[in-house]
């Protein structure tokens, strides 16, 4: 009965090319590729590879390092530095002016957000009224008819209520797009 024959993994291979395995194992290897020509034709191309790669690159690994040119790079003077900031500021200003200058013609929507637009809106709206700023209970219907037909520019009455089951418990003004709304609760 015959011993199978031991064969080095392609790792193995590789440190043995490299010369990275110790007197026994790089023996043994060497006797492997003795017996066998596929592996040994191998690594006899992969020798002719490492030798071209040192012949081209070895003379670039040989040059000194120059690393000096860098860091001692010439510093801009102070006088282009401040040439620079006064180019970054007057461009900085001359943008916010366009801005500025430019914001008239941008439709309303866009010059003034429309939270904003609502809440002046309503500010507007009750900040003339003393007696009830906002809305007035319908135990004084006359009283809540004429209220907001004076702020609306036209008469307004409740709709009668009772004959759906519902009845009246006030009304309030809300702005609306710039303009008084009235709504009966």
């Amino acid at each position: 009965m015959t011993e199978p024959r031991w064969s080095p993994s392609p790792v193995e291979l590789n440190a043995y090319l490299d010369g990275e395995l110790g007197p026994e194992a790089q023996a043994a290897v060497e006797r492997y590729l003795a017996g066998d020509s596929d592996d040994a034709g191998r690594i006899n191309y992969y020798r002719a590879i490492n030798d071209a790669l040192h012949e081209l690159f070895d003379p670039v690994l040989a040059e000194p390092v120059r690393l000096l040119a860098a860091v001692e790079r010439q510093r801009p003077r102070p006088l282009v530095w401040a040439m620079r900031m006064a180019a970054a500021l007057l461009l900085m200003i001359a943008s916010a002016a366009g801005g500025w200058l430019l914001r008239p013609l941008l439709p309303g929507e866009y010059r003034q957000p429309a939270l904003i637009r609502h809440a002046i809106e309503a500010h507007r709206m009750y900040s003339v009224e003393s007696r009830h700023p906002v809305e007035v209970a319908a135990a004084d219907e006359a009283h809540l008819s004429a209220w907001l037909s004076n702020r609306l520019g036209k008469p307004i009455k409740p709709p009668p209520l009772a004959g759906a089951g519902f009845q009246l418990v006030g009304g309030r003004l809300l702005p609306a797009d710039g303009k008084p709304a009235a709504q009966f609760m």
